[in-house]
């Protein structure tokens, strides 16, 4: 699947959505006809548009999203340690090696090792209005970038399990790199806090505002059989290539989530004139769940078909941008 097309696609919507706005409402922006005294009066609206950039702070916790795994063999050494069965070459020459056998875990309950946190850069543009009669509240339809950010941890998962023995082991499995990328299409209100019917030039206007949208969220990853616990899972045998090693080479994966966004902002504008705003902002945006998912579109063996396998997601993510730009008013 081709995620820049679709992307491209969503882009080219969101324009015609802003262009018809404007369109709706340029006519009949900033008049209307008072007709007993036969001339224009201004009621107030305004088209808007804005621009901005700054940066981006993402958080979130992470919940391992391998799902349910054959049970993997673990063995003791007190020289070696700890390791898997595949490290040893089998039951059978773990146990010729003197290795104990501390039975059998599955590494699909292993906690997340590493929260997501990121910093990057953002930006956005929107289109909007003044609303008639009311001139401390205006609404915007507006677009959102969050720039790539990577999220990388070897091991990826680790802690405690206890073991088919019963034994407690401590276990860290699989490594990845990655990164994520998120546009946000949102339809936003705010209320500018000033008095009277127009904003003040060479003043501080303090505004609040809220809303809601869509975030599209695109993740790249890349996963390694760091610990050797998942090239012999047969779930996972497809979604990478044997390079003649004792573990699994995984494709590079690229995937999108689609989210539910709800928005807050908070700041102030600077009238430099009649028509131009300067703005400092914060905005927050909560995204319920973004999941890195691994598969197999870069195999070029068709037959296979195409295969796929969540590995973990980032659940209640949440940006924070600070941004400044400017508004323009007419």
């Amino acid at each position: 699947m081709d995620y820049g097309i679709i992307i491209n696609m969503k882009c080219k919507i969101t324009l015609c959505t802003l262009l018809f706005a404007i369109c709706g409402v340029s006519a009949n922006a900033n008049w209307e006809y008072n007709a007993p005294a036969g001339h224009y009066q201004d009621d107030g609206s305004r088209v808007t548009i804005s621009i901005r950039g700054g940066a981006a702070f993402g958080s979130s916790s992470m919940k391992n999203e391998l799902g349910t795994l054959v049970p993997e063999p673990y063995w003791y050494d007190a020289t070696i340690g700890i390791m898997t069965e595949t490290y040893c070459g089998g039951a059978a020459a773990c146990a010729a090696l003197g290795y104990t056998n501390l039975g059998q875990i599955d590494i699909g309950q292993l906690p997340v090792n590493k929260k997501f946190e990121s910093l990057s850069f953002a930006g956005g543009m929107g289109v909007g209005l003044v609303l008639p009669h009311a001139p401390q509240w205006r609404a915007e339809v507006a677009w959102d970038h969050i720039s790539k950010s990577d999220y990388n941890s070897t091991p990826m998962f680790k802690g405690d399990l206890v073991s088919t023995t019963s034994d407690v082991l401590s276990v860290e499995s699989t490594g990845v790199q990655s990164d994520i990328t998120t546009e946000v299409f949102s339809v936003m209100l705010y209320h500018d806090f000033f008095e009277g019917a127009r904003k003040p030039l060479r003043e501080l206007i303090p505004y609040i505002g809220f809303g809601a949208g869509y975030a599209d969220s695109i993740t790249v990853l890349n996963v390694t059989d760091a610990y050797g616990d998942l090239s012999n899972q047969v779930s996972m045998q497809d979604l990478g290539e044997d390079t003649g090693g004792s573990t699994l080479s995984f494709y590079t994966s690229e995937s999108s989530s689609s989210n539910i966004a709800v928005l807050g902002a908070l700041g102030f504008s600077y009238g430099l004139d009649a028509n131009t705003f300067f703005d400092v902002g914060v905005r927050l945006m909560w995204l319920p769940k973004v999941i890195w998912e691994l598969n197999n579109a870069e195999n070029t063996d068709t037959t296979v078909g195409f295969k796929s396998r969540d590995i973990f997601s980032a659940e209640n993510m949440l940006y924070g941008m600070i941004t400044v730009g400017l508004r323009f008013e007419f």
